[in-house]
């Protein structure tokens, strides 16, 4: 196995590559937070530019940090977020202390930790659930609290393997394992103008929690926009809570999106990023917030760039149903 040098852009950041691991890998091991979110190379949120790098060949493209091996040493430009430095992944055992059915495709699990674990993280980022030998990444929907209690939200999947279990098996105070936290979706608060959440799904999850962390610190003067879009409207499991923060709060905003037309349908008709385009908000000095399908997120970055949205300022997590 070698060794090569990785130097980031542009921050200046510099870490040790090994061959014989991703360069995402490489990086998480040095405590070096770099953008991601599937890890599976599908949805392309670690895309880097090659600046330099001995392997000239690849001066000037691109790849994806969490399926490259490094082969020589490299300068890419690539995001490092220092927010993330001192927030470190761990594995616990946890109990499941509440569980509550939104409906009868939908659960939220409460997880209760030990004391002694301090699971430091912040909203929007997910953590991997083990559970009887089956392993799957779910967004915390929770932000931390006294209790050390996490929240995660399950859509029924047929033939889920961990769906399954959920469903059919979970009971109070069962006994699971948590490794994490893990991601690069959080709350940057790097622009001046509106808040843009996208949700679809239970990609609500990590959007609860972000809208909650910035009612909990009153971070309220700026613009915040909610879209969750479903294909039917029990899907809007939480649709509660959207409309009491839109009574509670002037600067919210809510819109539920169905993608086809139901009787008695709740809200409009629309995939939700084209729900946003409609709209006409403000995008010039706007951050977009968007979990969900990787066909969304793709839809949602390109159009919204498109209408003159900064690429930057599109941060994403792709879902998948498990």
């Amino acid at each position: 196995m070698a060794k090569y040098t990785i130097t980031l852009h542009p921050s200046g950041t510099v870490f040790e590559g090994d061959s014989s691991k991703s360069i995402l890998d490489s990086a998480v091991e040095a405590g070096i937070a770099l953008e991601h979110s599937c890890k599976t190379g599908s949805c392309g949120v670690c895309e880097a530019r090659v600046i330099s790098s001995e392997c000239n060949e690849l001066d000037g493209g691109v790849l994806l940090t969490c399926q490259t091996m490094p082969s020589c040493s490299l300068t890419l430009e690539a995001e490092y977020f220092p927010e993330l430095a001192n927030i470190k992944c761990l594995t616990a055992p946890a109990k499941v202390n509440s569980i509550l059915y939104k409906n009868e495709n939908v659960i939220s699990l409460g997880l209760r930790l030990p004391p002694r674990v301090k699971f430091d993280f912040l909203p929007g980022q997910y953590l991997d659930l083990k559970y009887q030998g089956i392993t799957r990444s779910y967004s915390i929907a929770s932000i931390p609290n006294r209790e050390n209690t996490i929240e995660l939200h399950f859509k029924r999947v047929l033939g889920g393997q961990m769906s399954e279990k959920i469903f059919s098996l979970i009971k109070e105070n069962q006994l699971l394992q948590v490794e994490g936290p893990k991601g690069t979706f959080f709350f940057h608060n790097k622009k001046t103008g509106p808040i843009i959440f996208i949700a679809t799904g239970t990609g609500f999850a990590p959007i609860k929690a972000m809208v909650s962390q910035l009612i909990q610190g009153q971070q309220l003067d700026r613009p915040i926009y909610i879209y969750w879009g479903n294909r039917s409207s029990d899907l809007f499991y939480d649709e509660q809570i959207l409309l009491d923060w839109s009574e509670r709060f002037d600067s919210i905003k809510v819109e539920f999106c169905l993608s086809k037309v139901e009787e008695n349908c709740v809200g409009r008709i629309g995939y939700v990023q084209n729900c946003v385009l409609e709209d006409s908000v403000s995008l010039s000095d706007a951050e977009v917030y968007a979990c969900g399908s990787i066909e969304m997120i793709d839809s949602a970055k390109s159009s919204l760039v498109n209408a003159g949205l900064d690429r930057d300022s599109f941060y994403s997590d792709a879902f998948v149903a498990s």
